[in-house]
């Protein structure tokens, strides 16, 4: 629960102003304001990506800064970027179970345009995914419409069969 979820928003502006006094370029202090910003449509689109990019870049990590940036190309449906930004998100060394489930997801959202080592990254990001936590039904949609693109129609329904079954 944040702050902003307890309609606090004033107290939220005034510790993300002082995160950033302290350090400029704080990634999630960035983050927050800058989509706070946005979403109240104080910035457009392309100064909220330059704020990202800008932080993310300051940040010096590729995997949470390029998480942050892709999440926010998705919003904006700029699926080919997003895609881009949260595999390199995920190609870090120990990645996430998100970051890795979310950089399968966003080569899923493009769909046909997405190339064959694409789609063939993604499955495996998604397996990886799903040996963790079978119960994911999304990863495993995933999973299996990864699979029939590539020409695995028959792994792809095992997939699918092999979702755990709810009671009741």
């Amino acid at each position: 629960m944040s702050l902003l979820d307890l309609g606090r928003a004033d107290e939220a502006a005034l510790l993300w102003d002082r995160a950033l006094r302290a350090e400029p370029s704080h990634l999630e202090a960035t983050a927050n304001q800058t989509l706070h910003a946005w979403r109240r449509g104080q910035i457009a689109d392309d100064e909220a990506m330059r704020r990202l990019e800008e932080s993310a870049r300051a940040q010096g990590s590729r995997g949470r800064g390029a998480e942050v940036v892709g999440h926010f190309l998705l919003g904006i449906g700029e699926t080919a970027r997003a895609a881009r930004e949260l595999a390199a998100a995920a190609d870090v060394p120990g990645p996430t179970r998100q970051q890795e489930r979310d950089a399968a997801l966003a080569v899923c959202a493009l769909g046909d345009a997405a190339t064959r080592d694409q789609q063939t990254a993604s499955a495996r990001r998604l397996e990886s995914v799903l040996q963790a936590s079978p119960d994911d039904r999304v990863s495993r949609a995933a999973y299996a419409v990864g699979l029939r693109r590539l020409g695995a129609a028959d792994n792809a329904r095992r997939a699918w069969r092999a979702r755990p079954r709810r009671q009741g």
